[in-house]
């Protein structure tokens, strides 16, 4: 007998016969591998090939590695912006694209000239500039930022425009409510060329600082004003609650003892509000920068009427859109005459008149008041020495 192997066969032969049996041979299989690399959005494996018998399979998965950003990359600046870019440092796709506003350029020599005391119109600061830093050919406008903060951290800010009507020097207004007179004010200039900002000076003061160097320096008069209207910002703090658990921080506290003294006033004026569908349900008096009077009507809306004002029988003034006040209370819409009144008018008479838009008749008859008569409902009360400091400020503006 013979055996012998052929293509995995094994052949016996015995005499004249030839006998064939399949033999299965088993692989012991050789692996080779190839390692495919994670990406930053697919995951990454192993894939094992035998070099016999061709046999596969893949394993190791790994997970994808995630884009990896790259440092922001400047593109499409201009003279006022630019565009700052992230790419992924493996596969270069753009993962975020941000427009900066550049911060603006500081120029030390642009100025504040000045930085005054209001005494007439309202309760705040006037800021002066040059008016040639501006329209001389170096910037093209300027306006201001200011930042109110008060002992215990809250703050608030606003920016105001130069007015550049007002000659060799033109200003720009802060106003201040009556019980932040204390409160610090980082007042900051900018210029403009075109879409390029310019800082310029930066100033820090309080209306109280600024008070308390005019009652310094200045005569009777101004002095008088600032007296008065620092009782009146105390006054305000501690009806209201508004000064800090600090003596320190009261608008009054630098002043002698003898200039703090409440002074007695005269309340005089009285109220009229004939009876009508358009009737306020009162007059009330609010305290900020400027004193208002507030006339809330029992109606959604006044937008078909025109409201205007005289003072002391001078001439009409309409109110903007921004004067109509419209507040709710419960189920209840008020709408009504918000009427800011300066300083040197509060003994002034106010007659407001309601006409209708369309055929400009008259529809209600005439509000009569003044600030003082309003006050003399507070004569005795607890909001007493709120209102005489406030009408002995009007008082002592009026004598400017």
């Amino acid at each position: 007998m013979e055996h012998k192997h052929e293509d995995g066969k094994v052949k016996f032969k015995t005499g004249h016969f030839s006998t064939f049996a399949v033999v299965a041979v088993e692989c012991t299989h050789n692996y080779n591998s190839t390692v495919t690399a994670p990406t930053c959005t697919e995951g990454g494996y192993t894939t094992y090939t035998c070099s016999a018998c061709s046999d596969t399979y893949t394993g190791d998965e790994v997970a994808a590695t995630g884009h990896t950003g790259g440092e922001p990359k400047v593109e499409n600046e201009t003279s006022s912006a630019y565009e700052s870019v992230v790419y992924c440092v493996s596969c270069g796709i753009e993962l975020s694209r941000e427009t900066v506003n550049k911060g603006p350029v500081t120029d030390e020599k642009m100025k504040i000239f000045a930085v005054a005391l209001s005494l007439q119109d309202y309760i705040g600061l006037q800021v002066a500039v040059l008016e040639t830093n501006i329209n001389g050919g170096v910037y093209d406008s300027a306006y201001l930022t200011y930042v109110q903060t008060a002992p215990d951290g809250t703050s608030i800010s606003g920016t105001a425009e130069f007015n550049l009507a007002m000659g060799a020097y033109v200003g720009a207004e802060v106003p201040v409510m009556a019980w932040s007179m204390s409160d610090s004010i980082v007042i900051t200039l900018y210029y403009k060329n075109g879409d390029v900002v310019y800082r310029g000076e930066t100033r820090t003061t309080s209306v109280r600082t600024r008070a308390m160097e005019m009652i310094s320096t200045s005569n009777a008069k101004n002095k008088a004003v600032c007296v008065t209207m620092l009782n009146y910002g105390a006054a305000v703090q501690d009806a209201f609650d508004h000064c800090d658990s600090e003596a320190e921080y009261l608008a009054n506290y630098y002043l002698a003892e003898d200039q703090k003294v409440i002074p007695g006033v005269e309340f005089t004026g009285t109220v009229s509000m004939p009876d009508g569908t358009l009737k306020p349900t009162t007059g009330a008096l609010s305290f900020g920068a400027k004193v208002m009077m507030d006339f809330p009507i029992k109606i959604a809306d006044l937008s078909e009427y025109k409201i205007c004002y005289r003072i002391d029988g001078g001439a009409e003034i309409e109110l903007t859109a921004d004067e109509i006040k419209t507040l709710t209370a419960g189920n209840v819409t008020y709408c009504g005459p918000s009427i800011a009144a300066k300083p040197r008018y509060m003994r002034s008479e106010y007659t407001i008149t309601i006409y209708d838009k369309e055929t400009g008749n008259k529809v209600y008859g005439d509000i009569v008041c003044s600030i003082a008569a309003l006050a003399k409902a507070h004569e005795n009360g607890r909001y007493h020495n709120v209102v005489a400091t406030m009408l002995a400020y009007g008082d002592a503006v009026a004598a400017l």
